[in-house]
């Protein structure tokens, strides 16, 4: 493994998962950035010996994916060098390998990483929608994915909130109402691992919302008590120095000034006067969620939730452009 973040994090997790499932023997190798001789007992080369002598024979690679590039071959003539690439080995490599990228992209091919991939096995997500449609059923994240096209005010979105400037390096624009629109997204697919970061940025907002509706406090009972005038005017008072939110949650503590020195109870209902001070103050609901953030009216509050999911969509816009 890689002696960076993620190659030891993915080595110390792996130990953890395997001695849990009862595996005995595990022995951790480390390589190192440049890989080669310059760092001796860090090298690939060094490692490959290493496990012909220690006669390992089930071997997993974890290196993040930016370091493939210039290990990938270098693991591979090692591994011809010493006699690791035959049958009696079974290599499993961890992250984001493209078969594709080394077994036909590339020219000339090199034999040692064909030998070398024959038989191993890849640990790696891959999005649903790059495997191809099952009885006709494309697959509904990459099926909304082509119908962005034909949706002119999301590609206006997408082209409005672009950080990258008209005329600066890496620009791309295509105009909303068009049939460029519509080719770009029928024909270019999501950048890799989309759909795992929609999927996870939903699944915080509805559980925000989930959380909100099973902790939402009681409605006020009639009749409950007004906030008192010397309350109203510690308020105005309060507004004036710190702003509305953050007086608005003090109505809420009994341990505020408000409470203390105003004479506001906890809960008590706004007067005319402090709702025109801060016309959103009765969309407060009285109470707090375990967190102690303070609940709004509306029953399910999506508003980051989409905005990030606008930021994935332009994210996977300008990588695939």
């Amino acid at each position: 493994y890689s002696s960076d973040k993620y190659g030891t994090s993915y080595a110390e997790n792996l130990k953890t998962i395997a001695k849990t499932a009862g595996f005995n023997h595990i022995q951790s190798e480390k390589i190192q950035y440049p890989w080669t001789e310059i760092n001796p007992d860090r090298s690939v080369r060094y490692i490959m010996d290493v496990i012909k002598k220690k006669d390992y024979r089930t071997v997993l690679v974890a290196i993040p994916h930016y370091a493939w590039l210039e290990v990938f071959p270098l693991l591979a003539d090692a591994a011809e060098e010493f006699g690791t690439n035959g049958e009696d080995y079974v290599w499993m490599l961890a992250g984001s390998v493209d078969l594709d990228q080394w077994t036909m992209d590339k020219e000339p091919l090199n034999t040692n990483i064909t030998k070398f991939l024959k038989g191993a096995g890849i640990i790696r997500q891959i999005d649903k929608f790059v495997i191809p449609a099952v009885d006709g059923m494309e697959d509904p994240f990459l099926q909304s994915w082509r119908a962005k096209g034909s949706n002119p005010s999301f590609v206006e979105l997408v082209n409005r909130v672009n950080p990258i400037s008209e005329g600066s390096s890496g620009y791309y624009s295509i105009p909303a109402n068009s049939s460029l629109a519509k080719k770009f997204f029928e024909t270019v697919y999501p950048k890799p691992g989309a759909g795992f970061i929609y999927d996870a940025v939903m699944a915080v907002g509805l559980g925000a919302c989930k959380s909100q509706k099973r902790d939402k406090p009681q409605h006020r009972k009639t009749g409950q008590v007004a906030c008192e005038n010397t309350c109203s005017n510690f308020f105005s008072n309060c507004v004036q120095n710190v702003g509305c939110e953050q007086c608005a949650k003090g109505l809420q503590n009994e341990k505020s000034r408000l409470a203390r020195n105003g004479s506001c109870v906890p809960g008590c209902v706004p007067t005319d006067s402090m709702v025109l001070k801060c016309p959103d103050l009765r969309d407060f609901i009285v109470g707090t969620n375990s967190t102690g953030v303070l609940f709004r009216h509306s029953s399910c509050y999506l508003g980051p939730a989409v905005k990030v999911e606008w930021f994935i969509f332009l994210y996977v816009f300008e990588i695939s452009s």
